[in-house]
């Protein structure tokens, strides 16, 4: 059990001033008991484990390219190669969740971020939508 002790100041009574004209160096000693469960800390520790294993957060991306049958995967690298042409700065990813090809480029954090960049790229990629994703947050 941890015992915990903690002070408060008093620092108005009712019926007496106002709340700034009345102030009192009146200290009172209390005590405060916590009682938790013992698999507590073993739980923290799991969430602190997982939060560091994983190298990312959600945050938003820019969908450039879906596809499949035979050639997506052509077609999905040939868009790959065009935006890393123009903006190579911006992180591009070659997803496939089978049966289907996705690139998808940026990590935002917000929406307004992908928003304003999808704006910015619209003109060569005129079929882009944001999605929800896992992004690779940098330092």
């Amino acid at each position: 059990m941890i015992q915990l002790n903690t002070f408060g100041q008093q620092t108005y009574k009712l019926g007496e001033n106002d709340l700034f004209d009345y102030q009192t160096n009146y200290v009172a000693k209390g005590e405060i008991f916590i009682t938790q469960d013992n698999r507590l800390p073993k739980l923290v520790q799991k969430h602190i484990a997982y939060n560091s294993s994983n190298r990312g957060m959600q945050g938003y991306r820019i969908q450039i390219f879906f596809g499949s049958g035979a050639d997506a995967r052509t077609k999905a690298q040939a868009q790959m190669k065009k935006f890393k042409q123009k903006y190579n700065e911006t992180q591009a990813y070659l997803v496939y969740e089978s049966p289907f090809f996705k690139v998808r480029v940026g990590d935002f954090r917000t929406k307004l971020e992908a928003m304003g960049f999808k704006n910015e790229i619209i003109g060569d990629f005129p079929s882009t939508w944001l999605v929800e994703d896992q992004i690779i947050v940098s330092d």
